[in-house]
């Protein structure tokens, strides 16, 4: 599907992640994930189950989406990359 992007938001306590139409900014599909576990690989783990569970809700391979950002409470600004 053209024009999906996929988000993911790491918290202290959730990890979510959601597909988003990048032309309207709504919402496809999205899930939550609670950490219980905070091992690297745990968190790992629990941010990939979130956004293959949201990718698979919107029909989307994650792969297909087309551009990723990240940003981080201590930054001044978003970065964004084309994938």
């Amino acid at each position: 599907m053209p024009g999906l992007a996929l988000g993911v938001d790491l918290g202290g306590t959730n990890a979510r992640a959601a597909v988003v139409d990048a032309a309207t900014g709504e919402i496809v599909s999205a899930h939550r994930e609670p950490l219980r576990e905070r091992s690297p690989e745990r968190v790992v783990d629990v941010v990939r189950g979130a956004i293959l569970r949201a990718a698979a809700a919107a029909g989307i391979a994650p792969a297909s989406a087309g551009s990723s950002a990240w940003a981080s409470p201590d930054s001044a600004s978003a970065r964004r990359a084309s994938c």
